[in-house]
């Protein structure tokens, strides 16, 4: 944990799209940011913590991460990223330029890129522009995740690093290991997460939910960006 403290701006009551959820964090003062999944996901699992009561009216929390990933390799033989070709979503509402994509992952269909976009400048989003009538995306840090979960709503460890879960190296969906359900056992509980995603090729806000273990414990990378948010920045704790 920092020294930051998580604060309700917007209720799900008057939900706003991504853009508009990244100006309200960034605030009058211009330092403020959506938190980064890693804090949110601490505030969430830890059911005491008196913030997770307050920013439980959110509904839709919106992390500034973004998940970037090719479509699933079980849908259609999946997609990959391609060198000098932007990653553009299948809805075609978000896309990564090319250039930042890196090398280390091209040609891959299990990978996935988690993203932190610029913040403002002189109260303008660096980070997420709307071009040419698609969101883009200007990294500010770029982290590569090499085994991304492949179906929607299945489960994972997770990276401690991002706390986003990968698939287990043992499971396939339509062929499980006998073993798999006692390995799955076997991971303690606090590393055990959830994912949304959509089955084609996704550029995707990170969202989180309050609600039962289960909800509490599922990363939400599959809505879009224009969807109804409400939403949590961050202040300096007194």
């Amino acid at each position: 944990m920092t020294n930051e403290r998580a604060v309700l701006l917007r209720t799900r009551d008057k939900p706003c799209d991504i853009r508009e959820a990244r100006k309200i964090a960034n605030g009058e003062s211009g330092i403020g940011r959506l938190p980064q999944h890693p804090l949110l996901d601490e505030l969430i699992i830890h059911v005491k913590n008196p913030e997770r009561e307050i920013i439980q009216p959110a509904g839709i929390i919106p992390c500034d991460d973004w998940l970037v990933y090719p479509s699933s390799p079980y849908f259609n033989a999946g997609t990959s990223f391609e060198k000098g070709k932007d990653f553009v979503d299948i809805h075609q509402i978000a896309r990564l330029p090319s250039g930042y994509i890196p090398e280390e992952i091209l040609g891959s269909n299990w990978g996935a890129l988690r993203i932190i976009p610029q913040g403002f400048e002189n109260g303008a989003d660096k980070g997420v522009t709307l071009e040419g009538g698609i969101i883009t995306l200007h990294p500010e840090c770029v982290e590569i995740i090499n085994m991304l979960i492949p179906l929607n709503g299945s489960p994972g460890k997770i990276e401690h690093s991002s706390r986003i879960p990968s698939m287990l190296p043992e499971f396939d969906p339509w062929e499980p290991d006998p073993g798999y359900k006692k390995k799955w056992k076997s991971i303690p509980w606090q590393e055990k997460r959830w994912l949304r995603r959509v089955q084609n090729q996704g550029v995707r806000p990170v969202c989180r939910r309050i609600g039962d273990s289960h909800i509490s414990r599922t990363i939400y990378a599959v809505y879009k960006p224009v969807y109804g948010f409400g939403v949590v920045g961050l202040q300096e704790s007194e």
